[in-house]
């Protein structure tokens, strides 16, 4: 596992755009810390966990874009390279995130005075699992993304804004009794197992679709990009 970690880890060296994309990520993951840490930041559509679940996706756009290349298409891995790869430093890179998350979220609530806001503790309950949510949808849409790309982005839209307004209005939640029963370290680990599900997920679909093409519409943009 370490090995096919540091090749994916090398391999985001190729990609398409790599220092604008590296630097992408590295904003996107501080900008996530500097939200965490602001007053207010304990509702459950905080910007925070946005951010910091975002990042992997740019780990797996500097990971899956390389594999176009002729010298992966004849490498005896590319599966491995175009599906397992990809998925298992994604995954890392979301436990990371959302450990990150988890932490600051507790720091956050015990750092500033919320004795008067209604429910404080259940919205940070509810943020942790929004987040993780957030990157399980990131993973399926990822999956699919290089090889169906129209289809995979539709369903991810379909999917994502229905699900954010559910997760982000506790008042939908309060109503089924949701909030109210769930503890900190519960949502911690409902949200470690949508992680893991969301890496499961990303590999199987890419498994799936392995045989299919690469889509150009998916590179398109960023090919364009790189050719000014």
């Amino acid at each position: 596992m370490t090995d096919d970690i540091k090749i994916a880890l090398k391999m985001t060296n190729f990609s398409i755009q790599s220092k604008w994309m590296k630097a992408l990520l590295i904003i996107f993951f501080v900008m996530g810390i500097l939200f965490e840490f602001m007053p207010g930041a304990y509702t459950p559509n905080n910007l925070g966990g946005l951010y910091l679940m975002l990042t992997p996706a740019y780990l797996y756009q500097m990971v899956v874009t390389p594999t176009v290349s002729s010298y992966v298409a004849a490498s005896q891995r590319k599966r491995d390279l175009q599906t397992k790869l990809p998925a298992l430093v994604v995954t890392l890179g979301a436990i990371i995130s959302f450990t990150l998350h988890v932490v600051l979220r507790w720091v956050n609530y015990s750092i500033y005075d919320y004795s008067g806001v209604e429910s404080a503790y259940n919205t940070n309950c509810l943020s942790v699992i929004t987040a993780s949510f957030l990157f399980f949808l990131m993973a399926v849409y990822s999956g699919a993304a290089y090889k169906k790309f129209i289809v995979s982005l539709v369903f991810f839209m379909i999917l994502l804004f229905p699900s954010m307004i559910f997760f982000m209005n506790p008042g939908i939640l309060n109503s089924l009794g949701f909030v109210q029963n769930i503890t900190f370290s519960m949502a911690a680990i409902c949200g470690y197992i949508v992680i893991l599900l969301g890496g499961l997920a990303m590999y199987l679909i890419s498994l799936a679709l392995y045989k299919k093409g690469m889509d150009v519409k998916a590179f398109k943009a960023a090919l364009a990009r790189a050719g000014r």
